[in-house]
């Protein structure tokens, strides 16, 4: 007799790529190669002007300047750590960390507006092409505005290695699709776990429970739908699109007749095969997820007003906290401490599916935390011109000299070739962040939950750091409301 031993399957892995880079002379970045082309000018001028001072000083200023712009710490030149710590500092002088409302408040009517960012939104409703209400946050300065789909996910189901992959593929179709939209700028995927009330379990069970079930059953079930309200969390997750529109002025909402239909393609076409049931959300669906995060005792109120089908009543301009403080290291808003910290660097190596669970996932320590995957796509024709511009210089820094290649030229080719057929297979090309917020009340060990998102993140083999003196924006940024971490040229 004899036995056949099936072939073991390979697990796929992925990779998120290369952080883009354009390098000019010896791998030099063009900012550094600007900055010393302007102070060799400069000093062949002087010295044909016979002034040497000057010439000499000029090659000192410019040997200090290039090395500021040059040199990084963590992904953040010194010029620009330097200004975060002036912007803090000034805060600081002027009361500007500090934020109150009511009568107190800077904000005309004393409203509890959302500080920061979100002071100048506002909040509309509409109804798009299939009949559902979605709210839209309008930034009238920043002429954009954002949607929010509030989703479901599939969770621990029985699955083959191949459906799971076929999964994971269908959001990378997803994403895909989202960038032939010119007008999205940002797509963050927003993951939020928090205490349990045990309200929606216990609801589900009366709802679910039949007069002629077995008494033994019935009070299972009940015990089981109770023990929720004890140590147990739930878990809620959304995604926020932020586009650019063409306002003439603050009140103009011409917009709303297209974006009828762009939200549609958001959480139609491949995401349900994705494993997510979405829907959009209300307006006043946002104002209670918004309130929630800035005042989490808020939480049991917002869900038993929900079971009943209650609306809340809250508007937009008291979403905000009562009071909240900026600190070089948290954020206090309503009673609770936050902290966030940023992604400095993804996993260098590849990783296999689900890499994340173990952040994603509930924390026996952690009750209430957030992590925002944002997600910013280029155009498809933008992102064909950027991936061959990439690989030409990498194919540059590579046959470069005559000297042996490093390791690091090596794998930058091989990760810009790796696009290129990707791009050809009908992949979007962007760039991807995270942030991680973690809230706490007074009181507890705020040493043990610093440790232990560290832990989760090394576990991951995911650099992060604290977004020190921005903790109020970097709040802001996982509220995923419309708060854009990025510059235009960033």
């Amino acid at each position: 007799m004899s036995e056949t031993i099936a072939p073991q399957r390979e697990a796929t892995t992925y990779t998120l790529g290369r952080k883009r880079e354009r390098n000019f002379i010896g791998r030099i970045p063009v900012r550094t190669t600007i900055v010393g082309f302007v102070g060799l000018m400069v000093f062949v001028v002087s010295m044909l002007a016979q002034q040497v001072r000057f010439a000499v000083v000029a090659v000192l200023v410019t040997a200090v300047v290039g090395a500021l712009v040059h040199f990084h710490r963590d992904g953040r030149s010194f010029v620009t750590s330097g200004r975060l710590m002036l912007a803090s500092g000034w805060r600081r002088i002027t009361g500007e960390d500090l934020y109150l409302s009511g009568p107190e408040s800077r904000v005309p009517g004393g409203q509890r507006r959302a500080p920061g960012m979100l002071a100048g939104t506002e909040l509309l409703e509409d109804v798009d092409a299939n009949g559902y209400p979605f709210g839209v946050i309008v930034n009238a300065a920043e002429k954009q505005v954002t949607v929010k789909l509030s989703g479901q996910l599939s969770g621990e189901v029985l699955r083959s290695a191949e459906e799971d992959e076929a999964t994971t593929a269908q959001w990378g179709t997803c994403e895909a699709q989202w960038a032939h939209n010119r007008n999205l700028l940002v797509v963050v995927a927003r993951h939020c776990t928090r205490p349990s009330t045990g309200m929606l379990a216990l609801r589900e069970v009366e709802t679910l429970d039949a007069p002629e079930a077995p008494e033994r059953a019935r009070q299972i079930q009940f015990e089981r739908a109770r023990r929720l309200q004890a140590g147990g969390q739930d878990y809620e997750f959304e995604i926020a699109f932020t586009l650019k529109v063409s306002m003439s002025h603050a009140r103009d909402h011409r917009f709303l007749d297209q974006l009828r239909y762009e939200v549609i393609d958001f959480y139609g076409g491949a995401l349900p095969w994705a494993g997510i049931e979405a829907r959009p959300m209300t307006a006043a669906e946002m104002v209670a997820s918004t309130h929630k995060a800035f005042n989490p005792a808020a939480e049991e109120d917002f869900e038993e007003l929900a079971i009943k089908g209650q609306d809340h009543g809250l508007p937009w301009s008291d979403a905000g906290p009562g009071v909240a403080k900026a600190t070089t290291r948290g954020y206090f808003h309503d009673g609770t401490w936050s902290r966030t910290w940023e992604m400095v660097s993804a996993p260098p190596a590849t990783f296999e599916d689900k890499h994340l669970r173990p952040l994603l996932a509930q924390h026996s320590r952690i009750m209430r935390k957030t992590v925002c995957l944002v997600y910013r796509p280029f155009p498809p024709g933008t992102a064909h011109s950027l991936v061959e511009a990439e690989h030409r210089d990498a194919m540059v820094g590579v046959n470069d000299g005559k000297t042996i290649k490093s390791v690091d030229a090596e794998l930058r080719l091989e990760g810009t070739t790796a696009s290129r057929k990707a791009l050809a297979k009908g992949a979007g090309y962007g760039r991807r962040s995270m942030y991680v917020s973690a809230t706490w009340l007074p009181g507890e060990d705020a040493r043990a939950i610093d440790s232990d998102v560290e832990a989760l993140a090394n576990q991951l083999n995911i650099r992060i750091r604290e977004m020190r003196r921005m903790q109020d924006s970097a709040f802001a940024f996982c509220l995923a409301a419309g708060a854009v971490p990025f510059g235009k040229k960033d």
